[in-house]
């Protein structure tokens, strides 16, 4: 299968995937290093982390680029990312009309 030329729209998706994952790992680290939980100015009770808004918001990029990049196995397996065959073809498998 010949190499595929990124188009500018398709280098934009790949930097958003890359900034996605780069997010997903700055939060877990802040995470592990400040807990689920975070003290707050204004009121003397801990409150949630916004690291973890932000991992989940991330990593769902992560996910929906990744099959629209084709890095899933489920996004490889789709027929348009499938390699292209001559219908006229005759093969060992020609008769299963996969």
């Amino acid at each position: 299968m010949p190499p595929i030329v990124p188009t500018k729209p398709v280098l934009g998706v790949v930097e958003t995937y890359i900034i996605a994952r780069w997010t997903v790992r700055l939060a877990k680290e802040s995470l592990a290093k400040r807990g689920m939980l975070v003290s707050s100015r204004d009121v003397h009770s801990p409150k949630a982390n916004p690291a973890a808004v932000m991992l989940s918001k991330a990593q769902e990029t992560v996910a929906r680029l990744s099959a629209e990049l084709g890095l899933t196995p489920l996004s490889r397996a789709r027929k348009s990312l499938q390699p292209s065959r001559d219908k006229g073809a005759k093969d060992e498998w020609s008769s299963l009309d996969l």
